[in-house]
């Protein structure tokens, strides 16, 4: 029962949006958020690097792809999305440069993961530079939408909630 009542609220969340593809607003491209920096990963971080930046994997409203989604815990199980694992590994290297250049991808979701990564970053020590505190700011304050999950629900929300979000709750001082 549990399982059908998560697939028909998330069909009515779906379906509910009322805008099509061609009246959102598309993820600037790459080159509106500055160049990539040349990253040298093994095939074990190269793979999440790649998901997390894979223009095939953006969700519009009304276009949802479920399994890829910014959160911890999804669906009735509360398995982690495709890309969250992806994150963790990656956030193992501890390099900015890594999700900088995931920041400046095509992928919305991968750049929310960018931006958790940059956050938990600078709590522990990391600094970021004018121009990437500005790079940080310009994703935040893009109107681009993110498919976000928690538990069952699936929504779309912008960058800003969701890093409000992350400072409300996971607060460091700087």
């Amino acid at each position: 029962m549990k399982y059908t009542l998560c697939a028909f609220i998330f069909f009515i969340l779906t379906c509910s949006s009322t805008s099509t593809r061609s009246e959102q607003e598309k993820p600037p491209a790459v080159t509106d958020l500055g160049k990539f920096v040349k990253l040298n990963l093994s095939k074990k971080y190269s793979f999440a690097y790649n998901l997390l930046t894979d223009p095939k994997r953006i969700s519009y409203e009304g276009e949802t792809k479920e399994e890829f989604a910014y959160g911890n815990s999804c669906g009735m199980g509360g398995d982690s999305p495709l890309g969250h694992e992806e994150y963790q590994l990656l956030y193992k290297l501890k390099r900015k440069d890594v999700f900088l250049n995931i920041l400046k991808g095509p992928n919305p979701v991968g750049r929310m993961y960018a931006l958790q990564g940059l956050y938990f970053m600078q709590g522990s020590g990391v600094k970021l530079t004018k121009e990437e505190t500005e790079l940080v700011k310009a994703v935040i304050e893009s109107p681009t939408k993110i498919l976000t999950c928690s538990g069952c629900m699936y929504q779309y929300s912008t960058f800003k909630d969701e890093y409000e979000y992350l400072q409300k709750y996971y607060p460091y001082k700087p």
